[in-house]
């Protein structure tokens, strides 16, 4: 009598077993998937920037891109709140009718959102650095303030970048004219962004100073990072810190051909700086390399070399969930360029090599004093193809609250361009090998100009990415990879993506409940067998 039922139950949990077997094994291995594209900018506007994304404390996410209002450039802020499928309609944070360009944008340590730009003023063509700020997101914005330092018509200032300072404040990097050259200059503000320390000028007269960059650490130090272009073929990577803005420190002093070397820099939790930039002075071929200051800038370690000599260019550097550091940056000579990475633990100890030595400008120690990330480096890996005609470029990378860090750059391969992505989960130690492609393929004269990326504060990523058709650059796109959990009860939480893999998850999770009922049944119709 008891047969069919045992025979039932046996059944039951072979198709449950089955399905934890075939459905698992796809989870464990999946790749990362992106939302299809999704056009952001204005239907015949041009673009002149990929476009810039912030993270709202309450799931949505804020685009905020350059691109054509009335064939003048203009700064605009769009806003998506089901995780970038879809966004609202467009708000101008610049003047109307004033041509803007050089968007930056940050998340302040209080949540709120600050976007700074170069807009003309007065005179044609004369630019002043304006700042904006949202306080609920992204919902609505302040009037727009200039933070550049006071001047006339011959002092134009232009390229500004933004870090969060203490909890309400900013710094502020830029590039502006003494009526001869550009000059780096650095400002932060005070009393919540309603006044600004007088401008300090960091480089010195007689060279155009490009690339300004300040970063801050948790103490409230805050380095400066520029190229000081001398001419076409004479550039210097610079440095200073807060702690004696004075004290400049030249990273690389050689010729360098036209070829702006821009350095990395990232602020660690111990406080430290690390800068990462591609050095002549240990090798004319170039190497990307590392120095370490625990001083807020005031000396350096002596340069630590990380990769090979084949003429390195592209770094970018984020901190790491471990409180390490991971590196990417393009390499390859003039047939075809791929994309390496590297990782620093936070662990690390120096372990002098013979072919280290001080750079001819340092005036540090032999070797680094300093450990922890940033003093050893793992060996570089390749994680793109490196193949004549194939060309791998301008790799971003990000860091989601969930310890990924994914990257995004752009691909040419025989003329052919897309963009491409990889995730490591292990900040940064090790990458998928190979680049997966998350655009259509376009063909010359259509190109890839430039590519973003930034990370949700939920988790996953959200890349964005502007077009070229006819050397014209005509769109802005945005993907998305992953979720954005909303924290607020009455909004409509942003979908999973992909949509098959809540399904794959539930069916998974089914099977096991199947799996472990059917043997639970069967056990004890067995015991109960047994007792008969």
């Amino acid at each position: 009598m008891n047969k069919p039922t045992h025979r039932f139950t046996l059944l039951l949990a072979v198709v449950a077993a089955l399905g934890s077997v075939l459905f698992f094994p796809h989870i464990a291995t999946a790749t990362p998937t992106w939302t299809d594209d999704t056009q952001i900018t204005a239907n015949g506007a041009t673009t002149n920037q990929a476009p810039l994304f912030l993270s709202g404390s309450d799931g949505s996410i804020t685009a905020i891109t350059v691109e054509t209002v009335s064939s003048t450039y203009s700064v605009l802020a769009r806003r998506s709140t089901d995780g970038g499928v879809t966004w609202g309609a467009p708000t101008v944070l610049s003047a109307s009718g004033v041509a803007s360009a050089d968007a930056t944008v940050v998340r302040l340590n209080n949540g709120h959102f600050a976007v700074a730009f170069a807009e003309a003023s007065g005179t044609s063509g004369v630019n002043q650095i304006r700042l904006v700020t949202s306080s609920n997101n992204g919902l609505t914005w302040g009037s727009a303030q200039t933070i550049s330092t006071a001047g006339g018509a011959a002092y134009a200032a232009s390229h500004p970048h933004l870090a969060a300072f203490g909890t309400t404040e900013l710094v502020v990097g830029f590039q502006q004219s003494d009526g001869a050259h550009d000059r780096a200059i650095v400002r932060y503000s005070q009393s919540q962004l309603q006044s600004w320390t007088q401008g300090q000028t960091l480089s010195a007269s007689g060279s155009d100073a490009r690339f300004v960059t300040p970063v801050v650490n948790t103490s409230g130090d805050i380095v400066v990072s520029w190229i000081l272009v001398a001419s076409d073929t004479t550039q210097q990577t610079q440095i200073a810190g807060s702690s004696n803005w004075s004290t400049v420190t030249t990273l690389t002093s050689n010729a360098v051909a036209g070829v702006p070397h821009v350095p990395a820099v990232v602020a660690l939790p111990t406080g430290a700086f690390v800068v990462l930039w591609a050095d002549p002075d240990l090798n004319p071929s170039y190497t990307v390399t590392a120095r370490i200051s625990s001083n807020a800038g005031s000396t350096w370690d002596v340069g630590i070399p990380i990769s090979s000599t084949a003429f390195p260019n592209e770094i970018t550097a984020v901190v790491t969930a471990d409180g390490g550091i991971a590196a990417a940056w393009s390499m390859g000579t003039g047939g075809y360029t791929y994309i390496q990475t590297s990782y620093s633990s936070p662990t690390s100890t120096p372990s002098p090599s013979p072919s280290a030595s001080p750079s001819s400008s340092s005036s540090a120690s032999p070797w680094p004093t300093t450990t922890g990330a940033g003093s050893a480096w793992s060996t570089p890996l390749n994680i793109s193809p490196s193949v004549t005609g194939q060309f791998y470029t301008n790799p971003q990378l990000a860091l989601s609250p969930d310890g990924k860090v994914a990257m995004v750059l752009k691909q040419n391969v025989s003329s052919t361009f897309a963009t491409g992505s990889s995730v490591s989960t292990d900040n940064g130690a090790t990458w998928p090998q190979g680049v997966q492609s998350i655009t259509s393929w376009q063909s010359s004269p259509s190109s890839i100009s430039s590519v973003s990326i930034g990370a949700l504060t939920g988790q996953g990523f959200i890349y964005g990415w502007q077009t070229t058709s006819n050397g014209n650059p005509d769109k802005g796109f945005v993907r998305v990879y992953g979720w954005e959990a909303s924290s607020s009860s009455s909004s409509t939480p942003a979908p999973t993506l992909p949509a098959t893999g809540s399904v794959l998850w539930a069916t998974g999770l089914l099977s096991i409940a199947f799996f472990g009922s059917g043997l639970i049944f069967w056990a004890v119709t067995a015991r109960s067998r047994a007792r008969r």
